[in-house]
């Protein structure tokens, strides 16, 4: 099994991710422990999970048989968001509004965008990936990463593709993003030429989080 994000409401901690039936991955979610399935049917990977209320939603995808399709799942209903190769990494809701991130296939390669209650916007032109997103306000920031030359390049953009912020010039990835204050937190990692340095960038400025080869998925800030 794998866990791939967290959710705290009052005292219920929310897991999503997914397990091996003994034939395939099958997406799912933990309330306290209790699982709950999103599907038994296909293959399928859980990503990111958010609580708004009583509400739980889950970004997901699954296999249909040819390819892998994007989706949201709340409260056992599924919206899916592409008929094409896609999928979906990260999920926020703010107010009514359910905004989904991830990269779907134009016919040639994976472009990243994000969805708004199902309309999707794209971020880039090149060969990219949308791994995380957060709504601050009226702005949508997401981060993820583009490709120059088959070099992974990591970057977040703001609300469109005409506001990107490149975070590095080395092979590096954005993994997570946290706004606080209009200070914009991305966590990530680059290559040094030798080995992965896991780090996290306030504002485009990097910080180091270790000399060791590692990797930071994910950032939380706690007001002090």
């Amino acid at each position: 099994s794998h866990a791939s994000s967290i959710f705290v409401s009052g005292s219920d901690v929310y897991v999503a991710g997914y397990y091996y039936n003994n034939s395939k991955y099958i997406a799912c979610y933990w309330k306290n422990g209790v699982k709950t399935d999103l599907t038994t049917t296909q293959e399928s990977h859980a990503s990111s999970i958010f609580v708004s209320g009583t509400d739980v939603y889950v970004a997901w995808y699954y296999n249909d048989g040819s390819k892998y399709l994007a989706c949201y799942w709340k409260n056992g209903t599924n919206t899916q968001l592409s008929t094409q190769p896609s999928s979906a990494s990260s999920i926020f809701v703010s107010g009514s509004d359910v905004y989904v991130a991830g990269s779907n296939n134009d016919g040639t390669k994976g472009i990243a965008c994000y969805w708004k209650n199902g309309i999707k916007t794209d971020l880039s032109a090149d060969n990219s990936f949308a791994s995380s997103i957060y709504v601050y306000g009226s702005n949508v920031y997401v981060a993820g990463y583009y490709y120059i030359d088959s070099k992974p390049i990591a970057c977040y953009w703001k609300n469109n593709a005409t506001e990107k912020t490149d975070l590095s010039k080395d092979e590096s990835y954005a993994n997570s993003i946290f706004v606080f204050a209009f200070d914009v937190y991305v966590a990530g990692y680059y290559n040094d030429g030798s080995k992965d340095i896991s780090c996290y960038w306030r504002n485009g400025k990097r910080t180091n989080l270790s000399i060791d080869n590692s990797r930071a998925n994910s950032i939380f800030i706690v007001p002090q």
